[in-house]
């Protein structure tokens, strides 16, 4: 999900549980380049980057259904990799044909797989919270003191953990600051329902102070502004409070999307059985069409 300005007015370009899905898509075909790249399948892993320039349009990619299907009934691809010593030593050329059905279900297979770590690491939101509340409070009693050392690590993985992905702990970054992101959307139009004041405030300051790829930077540095006081009619915003407001909404997202990712599998399963009836459509069609000839 992004959030963008038309004027001083934020747009968000898409949120919930379709912005989640997509973006677990997104994650999976990353997870399976990284495989691919680790066993050396240069040839699937640059097809993979190609299919409908997936990585070239990566943060346009808000289709998951249409890109799983349309890669399951994409032609197979047959080529010769070629390995030769720059000097000529020697030369060796490998055909390889490339399955596209075969890819997409590896790309399914690691959506169900993502979407199990993401119920474990979204259920840590509260400690996240209570973490930079306690970064902050640190920070107030000792003006100028390091944190890096005294930060503990609310997710911990086991490098050598063979039940994490190997993306792991970059889904959980990336997902904590999409819930993240979503939170402070949500709130944003709380405020515009109860408070024209403090809506103005935190849509002026999301302009100035995105949130990017660090949420929890972006939440620290809330917690330091200055209270604001506005006129007609007076009213006294707290940076503080609006961000305990943001913390304790992308907790309650995060409970929102562990229970939409209690779906992925039978998503899974509905778009294979998509797949399958329209092959055995278009098989009957063509069976007919030769008995119509004869």
């Amino acid at each position: 999900m992004t959030i963008e300005y038309v004027g001083n007015e934020p747009q968000v370009k898409q949120a919930g549980t379709d912005c989640l899905k997509d973006y677990l898509t997104r994650r999976a075909v990353k997870t399976v380049l990284f495989y691919l790249r680790e066993f050396h399948d240069g040839a699937t892993e640059r097809w993979l980057h190609g299919f409908e320039k997936f990585t070239e349009k990566e943060k346009e990619f808000f289709d998951w259904q249409g890109y799983i299907e349309r890669m399951f009934e994409a032609e197979s691809v047959e080529g010769v990799e070629v390995f030769a010593h720059p000097r000529g030593y020697y030369r060796r050329e490998f055909k390889f044909t490339i399955e596209p059905s075969g890819v997409a279900r590896k790309i399914l297979a690691s959506r169900e797989h993502l979407a199990e770590e993401w119920k474990q690491d979204l259920n840590l939101m509260d400690m996240e919270n209570l973490e930079i509340t306690r970064m902050h409070y640190e920070l107030l009693m000792n003006p100028g003191a390091d944190l890096e050392p005294l930060k503990e690590r609310i997710l911990d993985v086991d490098p050598m953990d063979d039940e994490s992905s190997p993306l792991r702990v970059l889904n959980y970054r990336s997902i904590r600051t999409l819930a993240t992101h979503y939170a402070a959307h949500r709130i944003l139009q709380r405020m515009k329902e109860k408070s024209n004041h403090h809506f103005m405030w935190l849509s002026e300051y999301l302009q100035t102070h995105p949130i990017g790829p660090d949420s929890e930077a972006f939440l620290y540095n809330l917690l330091r502004e200055e209270a604001v006081v506005r006129t007609n009619p007076d009213t006294y915003i707290s940076p503080k409070k609006v961000a305990q407001m943001i913390m304790n909404c992308r907790t309650t997202v995060g409970r929102e999307w562990i229970e939409d990712l209690e779906l992925v599998k039978s998503d899974n399963l509905m778009i294979q059985r998509r797949v399958l009836q329209r092959r055995a459509g278009d098989l009957f069609d063509g069976l007919r069409s030769e008995t119509e000839q004869t």
